[in-house]
């Protein structure tokens, strides 16, 4: 079949993106944009790529096309079309660039573009940018560590050319869907049109040309002064100035708010500048103004200091306008606000300026506490009758409002008295608070009137662990709840330290639980009987399955009928057919997969005598009309990472599955960030953590930003009853599988290595003075994966095909410890990050242990070919090494045949090695495991390791490492880092 390959071609503002067939009927269907051939030629033999359906066969023609950036996601669309998608295969960097051209747009959805002007040998054009703040930078990276596995790039492509080249591309598609949505916006036909260059740069901004037409096409000469297009170019670079400039400024503005100590004094805001690289390292900016060439600034390249603090409380005035009072007079020690003024500075200016990059100190009343001290409202909730059929999460009770300060009730005189003032900062019983009129009025009406609300129960377990729940715009901070809901919610919290609750299987379940598994079911089944979403988060190998099986089991012998959807990822899907079969051969059930799926009408007769349907996620997304009417009383999903990002097609049609109840399974609950743990937790219980916005400000930045540990705790308070994860190393679940034993294996680096090395540290020490932005945490983790790679191996470096034998460190004591391994008939794993690394490891073992067998799983295999090499792994009695890229094989794989299992290098996230090892490490495993992790001494793997050893983790399992935080070291430190001792 034919295959369909996109690229982008040009230079700059002139790049375009242009797709290419071999059969030119093949782009017939492309109707709803104009695409223009370039050109075709004919080819004998030639490969596109890897993969079986890459090659093309002799005499056949190559038609290549072009279209404007403006479309790219029509595109995409296209392509994804159901006329479309069996007309072709589709190259595998059509996915990459359909993600990246999305994240591009959604620069216009946060509204994080500035127009801009540009000078060309043409003359002038007008530009739409995209603003890369932090997390923009940090999302780029990332697409740039994609190339390679796309193979987009050559493994030999300097990291710096990439990024700056997806930057380029990022500039295009973005001016490119300004312009067009300007234009289907009708904006242009409102613009005036007055002649002036600043008209004449507004209707370029919002045309298709970004030319800016300064001549006069009957008299071909320019209506404008060259003089006023000269002041007009340095008032627009001078205006975007400070956007460019920030992220390459050793220095950033620190306020900090300070309250009265009397009644009849005035709030202080002083001003600091604070260290980039070090947030300890804080300055008054009137010792700054004193002293603007003191070694503490210009040791760290600050020399135009008095200019350039004037310039950032030039920017932080706009966002709050008493700033402007420092920028009139530097030298003042602080800046008086009124109680209007602090008010104003805490509910809005505080988030403003955090937002745009500023530091911001306030009272310690307010950062403990995340809010202004306020008046709290006690929610109090009755249910007298015991209710035994399941909850729903939309049911709604009565409840009382009762408005306290401190715990202590508000009398209806105080209350009416804070209702006749003006909102904003009150002083009341020695508390400052923060006074809402709108919100006052209305409970004051409660109050007098005792008038009931409503509130779903969704929120009612929520306030009770500890969330702050919104109802009619008032903010719930206590909740008070008595009867059965009060019991059950009692019973929620301490429902995981009880043992089993007498639930055991059915005696059709043709399967026996250890003990820790009948207590999951237990927990399983009163969580889900109540109608609430969980995480069975157990390690790998614990057996999840068996216990979702057998809740299952539960269910049906009580009668229910199902359904049940199981939602896994594709390779994971025979798995859970054959445990289905195993231990439920009694219970019919249907997999939904593959081309010859059953519409919707007919999967709802299916569901009647088949009560358990497996799928995968990229059905559930094509599938989705199918699925979504079905009321399902389970659905499970698989790998739950899958979901983990909220702005995905699985996470979103996977909320919106209806079903009594809802389970995760994962073996790390949260592998990077809080975000996945919103995901997951929205999916399970929608409400429990609050909107995503809500989750962002309440919980994201103060733990990940401000790494404040009492909203940390809160977090897991509220978050703890949903989630069960024990792991094999608990001595209570009584598992007693062998011992596992890891080791720290130094190794030394060759004279070639060392070689290699050295250049590579000297060469980025020069480009490090001058690299800035983007740029200088592309060439940091270049360099990094450089060192990483000379470290494993020079040919991996070189890329050259090099001899392999005798030149690494590394591989010699490898070789080493696999001889006696393999003379005691030991099979061994052998994990790397790098593809290109197994790929040299089995050509070097193959050649060195010729009488054993070498295999090598990587991300490209097809599925089919997989389980053919873990069948024959585990099965085969004989000695064997088996290759696994760590990305493609750290999860779903069973390989206990293995007792030795050694990482070549290091991914330095704790939780993606534990999974690689627990591919061996698991149940079934009968013989003690040892694990080797490999370390050159002197290197940048021996200090990265040493710093993760010593750096204080947030959160067990919430927050883990990965190499970002290097990129924000100063540059001393990094040279540190890589600089090879001896």
């Amino acid at each position: 079949m034919n295959i369909i390959h996109l690229s982008w071609f040009g230079k700059g503002w002139n790049k375009k993106p242009v797709f290419w067939v071999e059969d030119k009927s093949s782009i017939l269907d492309f109707n709803n944009f104009d695409i223009k051939q370039i050109f075709s030629f004919e080819v004998k033999d030639i490969s596109l790529g890897k993969g079986k359906n890459s090659r093309i066969g002799e005499k056949v023609s190559i038609y290549k096309f072009e279209f404007s950036p403006h479309n790219i996601l029509k595109f995409f669309h296209e392509l994804n079309s159901q006329d479309n998608k069996n007309s072709f295969l589709l190259g595998k960097e059509i996915k990459f660039w359909e993600i990246f051209s999305k994240w591009c747009v959604s620069f216009l959805i946060r509204q994080e573009v500035i127009p801009y002007l540009i000078k060309t040998q043409k003359g002038l054009e007008a530009r739409w940018l995209p603003v890369f703040k932090d997390v923009a930078y940090r999302d780029l990276l990332k697409f740039v560590k994609y190339l390679s596995m796309y193979e987009i790039i050559s493994p030999k492509e300097d990291i710096i050319d990439a990024a700056n080249n997806l930057i380029d591309i990022c500039y295009v598609i973005t001016d490119a869907f300004c312009r067009s949505c300007a234009i289907e916006a009708g904006f242009r036909q409102e613009m005036p049109d007055s002649g002036s260059i600043h008209d004449l740069w507004l209707h370029a901004l919002l045309d298709r040309e970004a030319e800016i037409k300064l001549y006069n096409y009957k008299e071909s000469c320019s209506t404008i002064a060259p003089k006023d297009i000269d002041k007009f170019y340095s008032q627009i670079i001078t205006w975007q100035k400070p956007i460019a400039e920030k992220s390459t400024l050793p220095f950033k503005l620190l306020f900090k708010l300070t309250e009265p100590q009397e009644d009849n004094q005035e709030w202080k805001l002083e001003v600091f500048l604070q260290a980039i690289d070090d947030p300890d390292f804080i300055l008054p900016i009137s010792f700054v103004w004193q002293n603007p060439k003191d070694s503490l600034l210009t040791s760290r390249g600050f020399i135009n200091s008095k200019t350039t603090i004037l310039a950032m409380l030039s920017r932080a005035s706009k966002l709050f306008l008493p700033i402007k009072r420092q920028l009139i007079d530097p030298e003042r020690p602080f800046i008086n606000l009124d109680t209007k003024e602090a008010y104003l500075f805490l509910k809005e200016a505080l988030w403003l300026l955090k937002e745009d990059g500023f530091s911001v100190l306030t009272p310690n009343w307010w950062r403990s506490n995340g809010s202004i001290h306020k008046l709290q409202v006690k929610a109090s909730i009755s249910s007298s009758k015991f209710k035994d059929s399941m909850i729903s999460l939309n049911d709604f009770l009565d409840f009382k409002w009762q408005l306290t300060l401190n715990g202590m009730p508000l009398n209806k005189e105080e209350l009416l008295h804070l209702s006749s003032l003006k909102e904003g900062l009150i002083k009341l019983r020695g508390r400052w608070i923060d006074v809402n009129n709108e919100d006052i009025n209305k409970l004051a009406e409660f109050s007098v009137l005792n008038k009931k609300g409503k509130i779903n129960i969704s929120k009612i377990i929520a306030a009770f662990l500890g969330a702050q729940v919104c109802i009619d715009n008032i903010i719930i901070n206590e909740i008070e709840v008595s009867g059965w809901l009060g019991e059950f919610l009692e019973e929620l919290k301490t429902i995981k330290n009880k043992k089993a609750l007498g639930i055991t299987p059915s005696k059709k379940f043709c399967g026996k639980l250890r003990t820790y598994q009948v207590e999951g079911l237990s927990w399983l089944y009163f969580m889900t009987k109540w109608g609430l979403g969980v995480c069975l988060a157990d390690d790998m190998g614990l057996g999840k399955t068996i216990q979702i099986l057998a809740l299952i089991d539960k269910y049906l012998t009580l009668g229910c009928n199902g359904p049940f959807l199981v939602i896994s990822p594709t390779s994971v899907i025979g798995n859970w057919e054959k445990e289905i079969s195993k231990f439920l051969p009694m219970v019919s059930f249907y997999v939904h997969q593959g081309t010859n799926r059953v519409s919707k009408e007919q999967l709802k007769k299916i569901i009647i005598n088949k009560p358990i349907v497996v799928t995968s996620y990229a059905i559930l997304t094509r599938d989705f009309e199918r699925l979504k009417d079905i009321n399902w009383f389970g659905v499970i999903v698989d790998e739950a990472q899958n979901i983990k990002n909220p702005f995905s097609k699985q996470f979103r049609y996977a909320k919106q599955l209806k079903a009594r109840f809802k389970i995760a399974l994962t073996g790390t609950p949260i592998e990077n960030s809080l975000i996945d743990l919103w995901s997951i937790m929205d999916f399970l219980n929608p409400g429990l953590l609050g909107s995503f916005e809500r989750f962002r400000r309440d919980f994201l930045i103060p733990i990940q930003l401000e790494d404040n540990r009492e909203i940390l705790k809160k977090l897991k308070s509220i978050i703890s009853p949903f989630i069960l994860r024990r792991e094999k190393t608990d001595s209570s679940i009584g598992l007693k599988l062998p011992e596992k034993e890891e080791r720290q294996i130094n190794a030394f680096l060759t004279e070639e290595q060392t070689i290699l090395y050295k250049d590579v540290v000297e060469d980025v020490k020069k480009r490090l003075d001058t690299a800035v932005g983007i740029a200088k945490k592309g060439l940091i983790l270049s360099t990094i994966t450089k060192l990483k790679q000379i470290c494993d191996h020079p040919a991996l470096f070189l890329k050259d095909n090099s001899k392999i034998k005798g030149r690494s460190g590394k591989l010699e004591i490898l070789s080493r410890f696999l001889f006696d391994i393999l003379n005691n008939k030991e099979s061994v794993l052998i994990f790397t990050q790098f593809s290109s690394m197994g790929d040299i490891l089995k050509q070097y073992l193959s050649e060195l242990f010729n009488n054993i067998e070498v295999l090598f799983i990587y991300g490209g295999l097809p599925k089919t070919k997989r389980d053919k090499i873990v069948w024959h792994f585990q099965t085969s009695k004989q000695p064997q090494i088996l290759i696994l890229s760590l990305r493609a094989s750290g999860t779903g794989l069973n390989l206990t045949k293995a007792t030795h299992v050694f990482h070549y290098d290091r991914w330095w996230n704790p939780a993606v090695e534990n999974q690689a090892t627990d591919r061996a490490y698991r149940i079934g495993q009968m013989k003690d495991v040892k694990v080797y992790k490999f370390i050159c001494k002197g290197t940048i793997e021996e200090k990265i390791e040493k710093i993760l050893k010593n750096k204080i983790v947030l959160a067990k399992n919430i927050i883990t490492t990965n190499e970002s935080w290097i990129t924000k070291l100063s540059d001393n430190e990094i040279k540190e880092l890589i600089t090879l001792d001896d």
